[in-house]
């Protein structure tokens, strides 16, 4: 991976990812060096977890909310969530919502990633309906558990921000509650729920609503979508 994907080049995304890996005591090349960076390693527990949660300002955040303007959706998990939440290491959500409400893009970028083939209720692990995109920092966005038939958009496709990519649903989750799982990671491989890909802090600039001393979304609470511009 280039240099510039962490430096010169990622703006947020990488002031962010070099902050974060400074936290976690992961030396950071800096900008006009010809060495690559090293790459950041999964969290061992939530504690480290927690401490590399730096978010940057929220203005400043390349997201938007997943959902729609003027539309308001409860974290149902959060990100370095304690155990029984599956997100102990990961910076991810889990975001409460009806089966069926459109999903949007938080960033432009290209459609790398889809499934959509496993029916509505479906509890089994893996089979989580998913949708992946590729943005022009190499970092990837993943939104899971959508309905059967549930993108609207095709591989290939570059979709804007804003744009619907599909709808939300339950499936490949165990307890069968509607919700829609969303992280970005690094691009190692196939960014899937059941990789062991790096994830990254995130915020989202039109999010409304209280957040947390590090400046993330807080479990329980519940953000609206203010106009993204």
């Amino acid at each position: 991976m280039s240099t510039s994907t962490f430096g010169c080049r990622g703006g947020w995304t990488a002031r962010v990812l070099r902050a974060a890996m400074t936290l976690l005591f992961v030396p950071v090349t800096s900008c006009g060096s010809e060495t690559a960076p090293d790459i950041p390693q999964q969290p061992a527990n939530q504690q480290a977890c927690l401490t590399g949660a730096v978010f940057g300002e929220l203005a400043n955040s390349p997201y938007c909310l997943p959902w729609a303007e003027g539309e308001t959706y409860a974290v149902g998990q959060s990100y370095c969530s304690p155990p029984p939440g599956s997100h102990q290491t990961r910076y991810a959500y889990d975001f409460l919502m009806p089966l069926g409400t459109e999903i949007r893009n938080v960033r432009a970028g290209e459609v790398v990633e889809l499934r959509e083939q496993y029916a509505d209720d479906d509890r089994t692990g893996g089979h989580e309906n998913m949708l992946s995109l590729r943005h022009d920092d190499e970092t990837i966005s993943i939104y899971m558990h959508l309905r059967y038939q549930g993108v609207a958009v095709s591989m290939g496709d570059w979709v804007p921000q804003g744009a619907l990519l599909g709808w939300s649903g339950n499936t490949g989750d165990p307890a069968g509650i509607p919700h829609l799982h969303f992280q970005i990671c690094l691009r190692s491989g196939l960014c899937s729920y059941t990789t062991q890909e790096i994830t990254l802090p995130v915020n989202f600039r039109n999010a409304e609503g209280s957040f947390t001393a590090a400046g993330g979304l807080a479990l329980g609470e519940r953000y609206t979508a203010a106009v993204c511009r």
